[in-house]
């Protein structure tokens, strides 16, 4: 289940953590913000939002023409990055993937 989210301006800037220049894993997994109250920011919550932050990190053009199927897959794997370095965090072998989410029309 999913927290409350924020609307995210469109000026909104959210300074990067240490090492996501270096690191696009990091800056993938630091891409849902948690604020306080329980609300969350994510950056990639919508295909717009999706394309708007790999365009800024130089991994896609601009206007791709985004879907929502490919924005809910980079929100997965998001998920599973978070998952490895929570892991390797913990010293603990990695849980087994998820299956994705359904892409049938």
């Amino acid at each position: 289940m999913r927290g409350m989210e924020e609307t995210v301006p469109e000026e909104l800037d959210v300074p990067p953590a240490h090492g996501e220049e270096e690191h696009l894993s990091l800056a993938l997994a630091n891409s849902a913000i948690a604020l306080p109250g329980g609300h969350t920011v994510d950056l990639l919550g919508t295909p717009a939002r999706a394309n708007r932050w790999l365009t800024e990190r130089g991994l896609a053009p601009v206007d791709i023409g985004m879907r929502e199927m490919c924005a809910t897959q980079l929100r997965s794997m998001r998920e599973q990055v978070r998952s490895l370095f929570a892991s390797r965090a913990g010293g603990s072998p990695p849980s087994p993937p998820r299956s994705p989410p359904s892409t049938t029309r």
